[in-house]
This record gives C-alpha cells, sequence and structure tokens, in this order.
C-alpha cells in the first residue's frame, strides 16, 4: 500500500514538472522554431541489439521491449499527424503541440520515478521501457477518442 501510494505521488509530481516545463513563457522545441508543425516523438538510438526468438537475457528483453517502444511511438506519430490535419484553427494546434509536448514530459519522468526504486539493477531499462509501452497505450486510447470527438461533433 505504502509502494501505491508513493508512486501516485511521483506521479503527480511528474504531471506538475512536466506542465511547468511546457508552459513555461518562451519554452519552444528546437525543432518547433519555424512553422507549426504536427508533433513527433524524437527516437533514440538503439543502444541493444535486435530482438531475436525468446529473449532470455536482460539485454535480449530490452532489445525486444525497445521494438515495441518505438512500434508505439510511431503510431502516436500517426495519430498526431493526422489529428492535426483536422484542428481547424492555429489556437487549437498550438494547445495540442503544446500537450504533446507535456504529455513526453510526463512519460519519462513518470517512467523514471517508477524505475527509482530499482537504481543500480540491471531491470532498470526492463521496468521504463514497460512503463513507457504502458504510457504509450493510454495516449494511443486517448488520441483515438480526440479523433472520434473530431469526427462526431
Amino acid at each position: 500500500m505504502v509502494r501505491r501510494k508513493s508512486l501516485t505521488a511521483a506521479t503527480s509530481i511528474a504531471i506538475a514538472a512536466a506542465a511547468t516545463l511546457v508552459l513555461l513563457p518562451g519554452h519552444q522545441a528546437p525543432a518547433r522554431a519555424g512553422a507549426l508543425v504536427p508533433p513527433v516523438i524524437p527516437e533514440p538510438g538503439s543502444t541493444v541489439g535486435p530482438c531475436t526468438g525468446k529473449p532470455t537475457s536482460t539485454p535480449e528483453i530490452v532489445a525486444c521491449l525497445e521494438k515495441r517502444r518505438a512500434a508505439g511511438d510511431e503510431q502516436i506519430d500517426r495519430l498526431n499527424e493526422e489529428l492535426f490535419a483536422q484542428l481547424p484553427k492555429t489556437a487549437m494546434k498550438r494547445k495540442f503541440v503544446a500537450a504533446h509536448e507535456a504529455w513526453l514530459a510526463y512519460r519519462e519522468a513518470d517512467c523514471m520515478s517508477v524505475s527509482a526504486i530499482y537504481e543500480g539493477g540491471t531491470i532498470v531499462p526492463v521496468v521504463e521501457l514497460e512503463c513507457t509501452i504502458a504510457r504509450d497505450k493510454q495516449r494511443i486510447a486517448d488520441l483515438r477518442s480526440l479523433q472520434h470527438d473530431l469526427r462526431n461533433p
């Protein structure tokens, strides 16, 4: 029970930090300095080998989880592009981009806080990636819901 409460507190702190970061005056991602464009998740380079067969070691598990994370991120990018194109006003597009950036900062901070209890262990990247995949699944569901709402006002 104590663990759940501390994770909830950590999640609340991560959300507040992410929202504060994105809403600071003058904060704008360098890639967005010019024209307003659909948000994209920057992909980190893979640090492990390919995902093959049934993973049995931590590096193999991480490779397979990285592949799943990349697939989820690509799906979010596609949905972002579709939704961005459907938004009729520039102000809506700016808010959509800001929300994406806040969500991305939240995802990173939250998953780092979840894995922090294993700091120093080889399981840390596994826990971070599993958390990221779970957050991606929820974001995909949220984006699909928004897409439905835009099509059926």
